[in-house]
């Protein structure tokens, strides 16, 4: 005899899904992602590399700063001689004087070189895996040493500054002081196969002689991909694929 449901009874609902995550919603801390032992920092006073402003419990520490190298000549540039040398290099020159000028052109060109490597920070970050990388945030000091000026670079390797300089960046930011701290999205159309990120920090929110940041934070999602060696080929029945 078969059981016959009650007429009250009903089939309990399902539960209900919660869509997908997509978009900045899909996007995680890439701090797992990050192949520390490859990454690397040009002109920093500290050698302890990027590991201080962006590895857990350090990158929220304001006083564990990353900081360009000044030296020492740099340093004795009296205040706004830089300007004055910037001014000085859009002169015509008198033709009597050609001679005398072209020598105090020359050291403001070299003064000048020195007090813009002083400021200059090129920060590369190895990932472990291919990774798309959606947004960042720069953290910086309130006195003026903050990056504003920041080309991104996607896999180029050997980046030196010269090529920094002169190479066309995936994206560049000009930071605003509200920015600073801020979650910044990328242009993710030229972020999706990315092996290496290079910052390369050419201002600052002074136009001091030193930049310097507290904190950096990637977001983004690793590239999905299928290792072939870790499938096995399995036989088919006999007469399967005749």
């Amino acid at each position: 005899m078969s059981k016959m449901l009650a007429p009250d009874a009903e089939a309990a609902p399902a539960p209900e899904q919660k869509p997908a995550a997509y978009g900045k919603a899909a996007m995680t801390d890439l701090l797992e992602e990050i192949d520390w032992g490859s990454c690397e920092v040009l002109n920093a006073v500290s050698k302890d590399g990027i590991g201080r402003v962006a590895k857990q419990g350090m990158r929220d520490q304001a006083e564990l700063l990353l900081q360009s190298d000044a030296d020492e000549q740099a340093r004795s540039l009296p205040k706004g001689e830089s300007h004055r040398c910037r001014l000085a290099l859009r002169v015509p020159l008198p033709r009597r004087r050609q001679q005398h000028v072209s020598f105090a052109t020359w050291r403001c060109k070299r003064r000048l070189t020195h007090c813009t490597l002083s400021l200059q920070l090129l920060i590369t970050v190895a990932f472990k895996s291919t990774t798309k990388v959606h947004s960042l945030q720069i953290d910086g000091p309130d006195d003026g040493r903050a990056p504003k000026g920041v080309k991104l670079f996607v896999n180029c390797k050997a980046l030196g500054f010269d090529d920094a300089e002169s190479r066309p960046a995936e994206q560049e930011l000009e930071l605003s002081l509200e920015q600073l701290g801020s979650r910044i999205e990328l242009r993710f159309v030229k972020f999706q196969s990315v092996q290496t990120l290079s910052l390369f920090i050419h201002s600052n929110q002074d136009d001091g002689d030193v930049s310097a940041l507290s904190g950096l934070r990637l977001w983004g999602a690793p590239v999905a991909t299928t290792n072939m060696s870790e499938f096995k080929r399995v036989a088919g029945e006999k007469g399967e694929g005749e």
